[in-house]
């Protein structure tokens, strides 16, 4: 079997700064740190292609989003580069190559991914970047669900009667979407939505086997 040196130069090179900053190494080539509601999410992705190549990501994951999803780009950024000029090519075919690779990668850490997710530790910084990001609705349920959260109560009323309408050709993600949004609306209104959030967090959790993470708070 093929040494996987990215994955050694990982270990040598980015365990420890990703340690210090709160982290904690779920997979090989994937990191996680919480803060309450939102799980930072750190990781290296190998080409769709087969190749040695690979794909730097970091975002934040809403854990009481009822369609929440840990590799999601929605509030993150992705990174197959560093800065630095001539390009450093992020592929680990060798030793010395992934050697090379992880140091850029570690520079795009320290001055890109760590600074950005340390401006997402709660939930204004999250629904700010989740704004910031032209791919998304200013009408989704994970922007109505992290509002309600941080205590918001017009705003993702409306949205969830905005996604409240049935549609009858929808597909099956448009109909569970709807029967979430009537849900947290009913919610809103009774006064229950803490509850209610708290519920699809405990399943988020459970479902990702995120358990035993740490809440850095």
């Amino acid at each position: 079997m093929a040494k996987d040196f990215l994955r050694a130069e990982i270990t040598r090179q980015l365990v420890p700064l990703l340690s210090d900053a709160g982290f904690t190494r779920t997979q090989p080539k994937v990191f996680l740190r919480r803060h309450g509601d939102l799980v930072h999410v750190l990781s290296f992705a190998g080409s769709w292609s087969g190749g040695q190549t690979f794909t730097l990501s970091f975002a934040a994951a809403l854990l009481c989003d009822p369609f929440f999803q840990l590799h999601s780009l929605k509030v993150g950024h992705a990174h197959q580069r560093g800065p630095e000029e001539p390009c450093v090519p992020w592929e680990g075919r060798t030793e010395a190559s992934a050697a090379a690779a992880i140091a850029s990668a570690a520079g795009v850490v320290r001055d890109a991914a760590l600074p950005w997710l340390d401006g997402v530790r709660d939930l204004r910084g999250y629904v700010f970047a989740y704004l910031a990001n032209p791919d998304n609705g200013i009408g989704d349920l994970a922007l109505a669900v992290a509002m309600a959260r941080a205590g918001e109560h017009n705003r993702p009323w409306w949205i969830c009667e905005r996604l409240a309408p049935r549609v009858p050709d929808g597909s099956d993600y448009e109909k569970a979407r709807r029967e979430r949004a009537l849900e947290l609306q009913a919610a809103l209104e009774r006064g229950t939505v803490q509850g209610l959030l708290d519920h699809w967090r405990d399943q988020a959790l459970a479902g990702a086997k995120l358990g035993e993470l740490p809440d850095r708070g």
